[in-house]
């Protein structure tokens, strides 16, 4: 990976790079996550096809979640969007938000092992 004027990028074809945002919160809460990224080169696609998104709750506890959101694939690395994955709940403390570039099978991205974007920041919404 690599931070560039502010965005993290190189994570396309590094498959298990990853990027992590850290959240503290007073009390356990529910937050609405909003991660503004680039578009990729594997067309649109469901986002946690290619990257998987982790939750360390403050009480230490790690799950992957599920999100619906889209990935959009219009080959424009310079295209950034705000994508809403969804609401998660945080527990009071230390949070930490990681998104991991997965293994995918070659034929769902030409000839790439793996798909990634550039991330520009991720926005916590508390409901």
């Amino acid at each position: 990976c690599n931070i560039n004027n502010g965005v993290i990028g190189g994570l396309n074809g590094n498959p298990e790079a990853y990027a992590e945002f850290t959240y503290y919160a007073a009390s356990d809460c529910d937050v609405e996550l909003v991660l503004r990224h680039s578009e990729n080169a594997s067309g649109d696609s469901k986002f946690t096809d290619y990257i998987d998104i982790t939750i360390q709750n403050g009480d230490g506890a790690a799950e992957s979640v599920a999100s619906d959101a889209t990935l959009h694939g219009r080959n424009n690395w310079n295209g950034y969007y705000d994508n809403t994955l969804g609401t998660f709940r945080l527990k009071a403390g230390i949070n930490k938000v990681r998104f991991t570039i997965k293994w995918i099978d070659s034929s769902k991205a030409d000839k790439w092992q793996s798909v990634g974007v550039n991330m520009e920041w991720l926005k916590f919404i508390v409901k």
